[in-house]
């Protein structure tokens, strides 16, 4: 995961953790652990977060 660029591209888009998470279908807590890297994602999770993101999955994904 690529945290950073999750972060970055939520601030893009100024959505808090929170938002993030309603517009995923998760919680805010789930969303800071998969940021922290505490938590891996489903496929499933990290397709939504990539649609809410409006960007692809390899962009989250990969590091760099």
């Amino acid at each position: 995961m690529n945290a950073t660029r999750i972060k970055e591209l939520m601030k893009e888009k100024g959505l808090t953790q929170k938002a993030l998470g309603e517009l995923v279908g998760v919680s805010h807590v789930m969303i800071g652990y998969i940021l922290s890297g505490l938590k891996i994602p489903s496929l499933s999770t990290l397709i939504a977060i990539a649609n809410a993101l409006e960007c692809t999955v390899d962009e989250i994904v990969v590091r760099g």
